[in-house]
């Protein structure tokens, strides 16, 4: 099995333990906010499970925006850009997936968010 067979089962693997914890919380989310969404994946897979929720995501690499024009995300608000600096809404979740190993300060960073998040 080539490396990227590997990253994709890791990446469907995520998503059924994103959804099977809101179901064991008994939470139906009406908005999603992936900070560091990259190319938008996650988000796109949650649309499948949650087709009437809102979908908005943040990245500060500047390359993830070629991956943007796709059909998948055309329902979906990408911003480039520091998500504590540009956002005002709140949301039901916020995910953070492989961000917080790159943040100087989790805790700070964490503290920030937390207000605009309800779960």
């Amino acid at each position: 099995m080539a490396k990227l067979d590997y990253i994709q089962i890791d990446k469907d693997m995520m998503d059924k333990v994103e959804i099977d914890i809101l179901k064991e919380n008994d939470i139906t989310p009406q908005s999603f906010c992936d900070v560091g969404c990259g190319a938008g994946r996650v988000l796109t897979s949650l649309r499948s499970f949650y087709p009437e929720a809102k979908y908005v995501g943040y990245d500060i690499a500047p390359d993830v925006q070629q991956f943007w024009n796709t059909s998948e995300l055309r329902e979906v608000e990408l911003n480039l850009g520091n998500f504590i600096e540009l956002n005002s809404q709140k949301y039901d979740v916020i995910l953070l997936l492989d961000v917080l190993e790159h943040v100087a300060d989790p805790h700070n960073f964490l503290t920030n968010i937390k207000p605009y998040c309800r779960y």
